[in-house]
C-alpha cells in the first residue's frame, strides 16, 4: 500500500516554511503576520518604491527555497497603503 504524502499535513508544513523563509528575508523594522489559511502581512514604514522593491525580494526567497517533497511553490504579491502627511 503507497500513502501519498498530501492535503492539510502538507499544506501545514509548505505553509510554515513559507513563514520561515519571509521571516528569515523580511527587512528590519518590519513585522510579519500571517492574515488567513494561506495569506500573511508584511507591515513596513517604507515608502511605495521600497516596499515593491521588499516584495519581489521575498517572492524570490520563496522561489528560490528548496520546499519539502520537492514541492515547487510560488507566492505574488500585493501593496496597499496610503500617504501619511501632518497638515
Amino acid at each position: 500500500m503507497r500513502i501519498e504524502w498530501n492535503g492539510h499535513i502538507c499544506g501545514d508544513i509548505i505553509i510554515r516554511e513559507i513563514a520561515m523563509q519571509l521571516d528569515r528575508n523580511k527587512p528590519e523594522g518590519t513585522y510579519l503576520c500571517r492574515f488567513g489559511g494561506d495569506e500573511f502581512i508584511v507591515l513596513t514604514p517604507y515608502y511605495i518604491a521600497q516596499a515593491k522593491e521588499t516584495a519581489k525580494q521575498l517572492i524570490n526567497a520563496v522561489s528560490l527555497h528548496k520546499f519539502s517533497k520537492e514541492i515547487n511553490i510560488t507566492i505574488s504579491a500585493g501593496i496597499a497603503g496610503g500617504r501619511r502627511y501632518l497638515p
